[in-house]
């Protein structure tokens, strides 16, 4: 995966810091927000903590509470860990754990008894545990003019369509079953057969997900629908383009299936973050991101007279 990734590009601003790693492309594929140093924050996939069996499930499953610090809306974390990995724990019980994934839209966050000689990550060691996995060294600190390519990855983040480079576009729609992706051959042009057309924009739509996978943070099941007319070649080209794209820039194993008769591609990834568009509506960064559009605004301003208001609520 490091040789796919080129640099990392950070921002600090009052109350956030957010990071973007950019491949050889010199397209962001990953990214990284803390709001407050990590204070009150969720659990990351990855981290150490302490934890407390709170109930065992039905199904053999065990219920347990984050007890390292506290969210930031009050209260600890809900965690749970399945009947594979929670055998043996009783309630009551204090351990140490392993997250295996963060929390999402009605899922808590997936952890395993952790038995090794590391002590518990601190929030604030966030930034520098996830740079340091993805194996990057040039890590950069934004200068005036680089802020906009960090604003602008976000902003990608989220859109619902995404232009190829060679014309056409996919769309992505995540749903509470699985993230929908559509192909669309829209203004692409290109010679050869249909077939050969349909080949060349499967496989620039695939390269894309498989980005947008990364750079959103997403898991799961994933639908595409591809364009034909497509033939069993073709199928199994398409399917290999989309390992291939995953494996150069995510650890996760990826199951793909080969492209079914009615064009539609099937593919799981395990969780292993937050997805963006969550993350992004939590009250910590909302607050955050206000006061680095205020920090923006008086950079650009620095004469001017500003107020601060504070309020409490109730």
């Amino acid at each position: 995966m490091t040789r796919q990734l080129s640099h990392i590009l950070y921002e600090k601003t009052p109350g956030l810091l957010r990071a973007v790693a950019f491949g050889r492309d010199g397209r962001p594929w990953h990214l990284f927000q803390q709001a407050w140093g990590g204070e009150r924050e969720n659990v990351r996939a990855g981290q150490i903590i302490e934890a407390r069996v709170r109930a065992l499930g039905n199904d053999g499953g065990v219920f347990l509470d984050h007890i390292g610090w506290k969210l930031w809306q009050g209260g600890f974390e809900p965690l749970y860990c399945d009947r594979k990995h929670g055998g043996g724990l009783r309630e009551g019980q204090t351990l140490l754990v392993k997250v295996r994934s963060a929390s999402r839209r009605d899922h808590a966050a997936k952890v395993m008894p952790y038995e090794g000689d590391l002590t518990p990550s601190h929030p604030a060691d966030a930034f520098d545990d996830w740079s340091s996995a993805l194996g990057v060294d040039r890590i950069e600190a934004a200068k005036h003019d680089d802020a906009d390519l960090i604003d602008a990855a976000y902003d990608e983040a989220v859109l619902e369509r995404l232009a190829l480079p060679d014309g056409g576009a996919i769309y992505l729609e995540r749903t509470r079953a699985l993230t929908a992706i559509d192909i669309d051959a829209a203004d692409r042009g290109g010679r050869g057969s249909a077939g050969a057309r349909a080949l060349s924009l499967n496989k620039s739509a695939v390269r894309e997900v498989a980005r947008q996978i990364s750079l959103r943070g997403l898991g799961g099941l994933f639908a595409v629908d591809c364009v034909e007319p497509l033939n069993d070649a073709a199928r199994g080209t398409i399917r290999d383009t989309l390992i291939e794209a995953v494996k150069a820039h995510d650890p996760r194993p990826i199951n793909v299936l080969k492209p079914s008769k009615f064009g539609l591609l099937e593919a799981s990834l395990a969780w292993r973050d937050r997805p963006i568009d969550e993350a992004l509506g939590q009250s910590d960064i909302k607050l955050a991101l206000e006061l680095k559009a205020a920090h923006r605004e008086m950079m650009h301003d620095k004469g001017g007279l500003y107020t601060l208001a504070l309020v409490e609520c109730v």
